[in-house]
């Protein structure tokens, strides 16, 4: 098993030597501090080579000497790290109400965050307006200059279809289907930009923060009934043969749905089974007089929205009508995640988006509605509250494609 994830530069076209450099590169961006040993070994490039490319690279003010390595005895070997100072990143994670935003050193480290409101009616050229603004924001917060910007990264809670450029499908905003935001967002903030489905980050964000390293799906909760998946496997991401791998909210979890006139936003299991729905059906039972524990935690915590906390208090509280609603929508979850597993049988499957580790009476009817079918063990479990996977997710993206772009082109000049 691949104890990280893989870069593949030998498919980049060029000379040898161009990707001799940009395979130190790469194990350079993966690797974060190495020294020319480490280097070597995970290249198979001899030492001499990599002094060389070292040097070369540290004219060119990609890399720098950051100290020495400590070591026993004989010479401390250098450090080798990337320049932070050599570009910036910006990510921006697209959320119902807001658009978070974050400033990112060449190296990787968060330097500052905003976010600016919206709206789900907001059009296309009204958000790529906001998020140019936010790219302001953030720049001058740290007094760096705009061209300094060398990508930007845009996580949304939807379907992208790589191939032609556009929204398939993104729930929480009506403006956006089949609209190129990648051709938008260029002409508005005029730097590279990439666009990747959130669940597909949040799978590679946790794929870096799991030891060991683990063949893995994330599966992402939206409020708006959006269910997807990222799947990262054998130390990569899988997209499928057109990149639309890891839509599980289109699964057939009822034969009945076969007899249904499909929303062309919504896959099947979203439809029947979406937070979002589950949230409308105990609303209808409150407007009639059902549910009535659910009502009273609502009332004294004076509010008219439901949150998955606030369920998961009418359950404790044995409120049954909640029970036995909240028992249908997790038993078609259940059976979209048992055939996931039987399908690609990973290590660990994590359960994100608005379910946290708040929700751990969700994990519970889950994991015992699976065993009640599989006769193997699952590892399954809770994203963390606030999780940064899909910044981690976004800044490996931005990375990979830096390195396969920005950094080839300028290989080629030197």
């Amino acid at each position: 098993m691949e104890k990280k994830l893989i870069m593949d530069y030998s498919i980049i076209e060029g000379t040898e030597r161009q990707k001799n450099i940009l395979a130190i590169l790469s194990s350079i961006v993966l690797d974060g501090e190495v020294s020319a040993i480490d280097i070597s070994k995970s290249t198979r490039l001899s030492v001499a080579t990599v002094s060389r490319v070292i040097n070369l690279l540290i004219n060119e003010s990609i890399i720098i000497r950051t100290g020495k390595e400590k070591t026993d005895m004989g010479r401390r070997p250098d450090i080798i790290s990337l320049n932070p100072e050599y570009g910036y990143y910006l990510h921006f994670y697209i959320r119902t109400q807001k658009i978070m935003g974050y400033l990112i050193d060449f190296s990787g480290n968060v330097l500052v965050s905003e976010q600016l409101a919206i709206t789900r009616e907001i059009s296309v050229d009204d958000f790529v307006k906001r998020l140019h603004k936010l790219a302001q924001i953030l720049v001058d917060s740290k007094n760096i200059g705009y061209e300094k910007l060398i990508a930007a990264s845009i996580a949304i809670p939807g379907l992208v279809d790589d191939t032609n450029c556009v929204i398939k499908r993104i729930p929480n905003f009506i403006n956006f289907k089949d609209k190129n935001l990648f051709s938008y967002t260029y002409q508005e903030l005029q730097i590279p930009v990439i666009i990747n489905n959130r669940a597909r980050l949040c799978a590679v964000g946790e794929y870096i923060k799991s030891d060991p390293k683990a063949n893995l799906a994330y599966i992402d909760f939206t409020n708006y009934n959006g269910i997807g998946a990222g799947i990262v496997l054998d130390g990569k991401l899988y997209t499928g043969k057109k990149g639309f791998a890891g839509e599980i909210g289109d699964m057939i979890t009822n034969l009945i749905d076969f007899n249904r006139d499909h929303k062309e936003d919504e896959g099947s299991l979203e439809t029947r089974a979406g937070v979002g729905v589950l949230y409308q059906r105990l609303s209808d039972y409150i407007s009639v007089g059902r549910a009535k524990k659910l009502k009273e935690i609502m009332n004294l915590q004076g509010t008219n929205e439901l949150t998955l906390e606030l369920i998961g208090q009418a359950i404790k509280d044995e409120d049954y009508d909640v029970i036995d609603v909240l028992n249908e929508v997790v038993k078609n979850w259940a059976a979209a995640i048992i055939n996931l597993i039987t399908v690609i049988n990973p290590d660990l499957i994590i359960l994100g988006g608005v379910i946290d580790q708040r929700c751990d009476f969700l994990l519970k009817r889950i994991k015992h509605l699976i065993k009640k079918v599989l006769f193997y063990d699952v590892n399954i479990g809770l994203a963390e509250v606030e999780s940064n996977s899909q910044i981690l997710g976004g800044i490996y993206m931005l990375k990979k494609y830096v390195l396969s772009n920005t950094l080839k082109d300028h290989i080629s000049r030197i």
